[in-house]
């Protein structure tokens, strides 16, 4: 409303009876907010008193009333007593904040887990693999349905805008398998791999969510089978000095007796195989594909205990 009388608008206010009380729309009244001086001057790193509170928030546009911020109807985008921060920040000006060297000698660096991604990442682009990045969002067709295997309890998107994205993903490979689908058009071999976050139920977790970090990898050529994709895994964990080891499994989503568990310390990681003519043609697939898929935050953890 206040963007249409900005234009010109003319507006008009309307009275709407409910059968508990009536109110009248639009309400262009200023809204309240409180806040904490002292809760200001931390994020800001500069000592303030309600006189200059009620001095900056007037340069910004907003009112100052009694511990409350007045915010007018035309800054919905002030959400939090944070976005009062910084309208001061900018009124204050940050060419007037002084640069202090901080009272804790740390130094920034990389986290060792994305330094072990990262050589991952080298090892697999040294075979000729092309890295790929999806999303986490995904859909039951995708993660269940074309993969041809079981449905289980996931991660849904509450009132989602899109049945293309209504869960968080539990595994990567039927990504992979999306993506190749999408490159028919495009010339073979067509070897990727992807490196992301999966998201399960754990009610032992905060959030009821558990995520760990997953690796697949897909070779999709005439010529691929269960041995060249194991070739490569053998290759991977061997430059990881990761002694992992396979057993015989039934899994729909590859051909039978082409299929294995990923075992590391008898401890499953992950899963390998050749995928089912019946997966190929559900992803609309007519070359051949070999693929794995592992748990690389388990790996890590192991071979960090194992140092």
């Amino acid at each position: 409303v206040t963007a249409l009388m900005d234009m010109g608008a003319e507006v008009h206010s309307m009275e709407v009876e409910y059968p508990e009380h009536t109110t009248i729309t639009p309400n262009l009244a200023p809204r309240k907010m409180k806040i904490e001086i002292d809760y200001i001057s931390k994020w800001l790193g500069i000592n303030l008193n309600e006189e200059n509170i009620k001095f900056f928030l007037g340069k910004a546009g907003l009112g100052y009333q009694k511990g409350h911020a007045l915010i007018p109807a035309f800054r919905p985008d002030i959400l939090h007593p944070v976005d009062i921060a910084e309208d001061i920040a900018i009124t204050y000006g940050y060419e007037n904040f002084e640069a202090t060297i901080p009272k804790k000698a740390t130094m920034g660096e990389e986290s060792d887990f994305e330094k072990f991604k990262k050589k991952i990442a080298t090892i697999l682009i040294g075979l000729s693999l092309l890295e790929t990045s999806s999303y986490h969002l995904s859909n039951a067709d995708i993660q269940f349905k074309f993969p041809n295997i079981k449905k289980t309890k996931m991660v849904s998107i509450s009132h989602s805008l899109s049945e293309e994205y209504n869960l968080l993903r539990q595994n990567i490979l039927p990504e992979l398998l999306r993506i190749l689908k999408e490159n028919k058009h495009n010339e073979y071999p067509q070897n990727i791999f992807e490196m992301g976050r999966v998201f399960n139920i754990d009610p032992k977790k905060e959030t009821g969510v558990k995520e760990s970090e997953h690796l697949a990898c897909a070779l999709c050529n005439k010529e691929d089978d269960y041995t060249k994709i194991k070739q490569t895994l053998d290759y991977l964990s061997a430059s990881l000095d990761a002694k992992i080891t396979y057993k015989e499994t039934k899994n729909n989503m590859f051909i039978e007796g082409r299929v294995a568990n990923i075992l590391l310390k008898s401890k499953r990681i992950g899963f390998i195989g050749e995928i089912n003519p019946k997966v190929l043609d559900n992803f609309t697939l007519n070359v051949p594909v070999s693929a794995f898929e592992i748990d690389i935050t388990k790996l890590y953890e192991h071979l960090i205990t194992e140092k």
